[in-house]
């Protein structure tokens, strides 16, 4: 005999119970439509919960504009024959053109 996963009652956000199958259907909908929506809340407490690991040194040192030195630097430091880029093109092309 085989099993089928049925669900048979659901509570609605009033805490009444339900087993119609409209019934179930309106439970569903109102959950997943509550769920899926913006609410205001206050994230402070979470935010403030994660301990920081960039100092604001570090912040300030990632957040800079970078020079077009460095950036040239970057570019030319990679290895030409390594795995090719998203168009098909590895470093030897972007490094050559």
């Amino acid at each position: 005999m085989r099993v089928v996963n049925k669900i048979t009652h659901l509570e609605d956000a009033n805490g009444v119970n339900c087993s119609m199958v409209e019934g179930l259907k309106n439970i569903a909908r109102e959950y997943f439509l509550d769920l899926f929506q913006q609410k205001d809340c206050d994230r402070d407490g979470v935010i403030y919960a994660i301990p920081t690991n960039i100092t604001t040194q570090d912040n300030e040192s990632l957040t800079t504009c970078f020079m077009l030195e460095e950036f040239r630097d970057s570019a030319f430091s990679m290895n030409n024959d390594k795995c090719p880029s998203l168009e098909g093109y590895n470093h030897g092309f972007y490094n050559n053109f």
